[in-house]
């Protein structure tokens, strides 16, 4: 039985779309699932190069997956097109997908002003706690 569970994908003019988002995804894989994943990105039509792994999986698992709601993958989106949604949804929240601005090194996070500032303070808190709990380090980024 192939089993896949995501929640829906927002987007500035709808914060609940038909569609889900592949930032987050409850997966059971098995060999005959990965064989069907592999022949149906090669066949026309179900994957366009410029496109992403999410348009993709969503063609192959139309009609054939779990919705989860919203807490387990808030988009960022919301925060900034649908505040009053947010607000209902922000104390369910277990997953929060930095889709519209993404986490920076900390020098980077909201430089000024910006719509998520709130939002991006409460990562470099929780991302702060995290470190000194497990005692990671930051790793410089090497570009080659």
């Amino acid at each position: 039985m192939v089993v896949i569970a995501a929640a829906p994908d927002s987007w500035e003019h709808t914060a609940k779309d038909v569609l889900f988002n592949s930032g987050v995804l409850l997966l059971r894989p098995s060999t005959k699932e990965f064989n069907l994943l592999r022949k149906a990105i090669s066949t026309p039509g179900m994957h366009q190069p410029e496109e992403g792994d999410q348009a993709f999986l969503n063609r192959f698992y139309e009609y054939r997956y779990f919705g989860l709601p919203h807490a387990y993958n808030l988009n960022l989106v919301l925060y900034r097109f649908f505040p009053l949604i947010w607000e209902f949804l922000w104390p369910r929240a277990k997953i929060v997908h930095f889709t519209v601005r993404k986490p920076a090194p900390p020098a980077e996070w909201c430089v000024g002003s910006c719509p998520e500032k709130v939002v991006l303070e409460w990562y470099a808190e929780v991302f702060r706690e995290m470190l000194e709990k497990y005692g990671y380090q930051i790793l410089p980024l090497r570009l080659h």
